[in-house]
């Protein structure tokens, strides 16, 4: 499975999706029945889910959740509200065979494990939004 196959994902929720990327992990109808659950879970609308998927800024509340929900559905955001890093990590290191993006990427979550909010939602956001600036600072390409 390539990038270009994940159409219904925001780029900016793509670091909770890096495990979709893994065939063996996680496939469309995986990733379709998780935003299904995540849609019923959140009480998100079709509107919703439209603006999750197109990335609209700024991000309201319940796009926030549903990138809170997809991330702990995958176990990217750990049940305390934080960044999972053995979990992006081993997905990130199967896919990439540059050794120099995956010592990048260990950075970028090294510096934004400690990110949370008591808040799940607001604590997925601002994950979301340190790997994206740690990943630009890094002159990476934006994943997020």
């Amino acid at each position: 499975m390539n990038l270009e196959r994940i159409e219904n994902i925001s780029q900016r929720s793509m670091v909770f999706y890096l495990i979709v990327i893994d065939k063996q992990l996680c496939d469309n109808a995986e990733m379709d029945k998780i935003s299904e659950f995540c849609k019923a879970k959140e009480k998100a609308t079709d509107a919703d889910m439209e603006m999750w998927k197109s990335g609209t800024e700024p991000k309201p509340t319940i796009v926030k959740c549903l990138e809170a929900c997809a991330g702990e559905q995958m176990g990217m955001m750990t049940t305390d509200n934080q960044l999972n890093v053995d979990a992006v990590m081993k997905v990130y290191a199967a896919e990439s065979k540059d050794e120099k993006a995956i010592a990048n990427m260990k950075e970028v979550l090294d510096e934004c494990k400690a990110v949370t909010d008591k808040d799940r939602c607001e604590s997925s956001a601002k994950i979301l939004k340190c790997i994206s600036d740690g990943s630009l600072k890094r002159g990476m390409k934006q994943m997020l």
